[in-house]
């Protein structure tokens, strides 16, 4: 009995190490994976106040990649801010925009993005080139 009680405080204390979860990070890089959805995730849900998600490569403002979209729309859609920065190109912002809603319908069933709704969004580019160069949240 000592051998097996011993044997489960082990396989307890071992399985407790395993599973150090990492903190919630102000810093995110964008990959269109899951685990992006799962940091920014955690990050929201720990009310981290301003993070910022920069790009690994080439993104264009005019063609977001869905997985970033579904994080803006609902930003959006729940009375959030989602601004383009610089404000010179107001054609891509009003196609960002007009695209959230039906963005929208795909991840209302996920719950990893409630809290976004917490959150405003910025997303900044190059203007020359249209390139989106990082996407800050910002705890309202």
């Amino acid at each position: 009995m000592k051998k097996l009680t011993i044997y489960f405080i082990t396989i307890l204390l071992i399985s407790a190490c395993a599973s150090n979860p990492t903190p919630p990070r102000n810093k995110i890089t964008f990959l269109d994976t899951n685990t992006f959805d799962e940091e920014l995730s955690k990050s929201t849900f720990g009310g981290v106040e301003k993070i910022t998600v920069s790009m690994l490569g080439p993104v264009s403002v005019n063609q977001l990649p869905k997985r970033l979209a579904k994080w803006l729309s609902i930003i959006n859609e729940r009375g959030g801010r989602v601004e383009v920065e610089p404000k010179a190109m107001t054609k891509g912002l009003a196609w960002v925009l007009g695209m959230l809603p039906l963005v929208y319908d795909l991840a209302k069933q996920e719950m990893s993005y409630g809290f976004a709704a917490n959150y405003h969004a910025k997303i900044f580019y190059k203007p020359e080139t249209g390139l989106v160069q990082k996407v800050v949240f910002v705890k309202k």
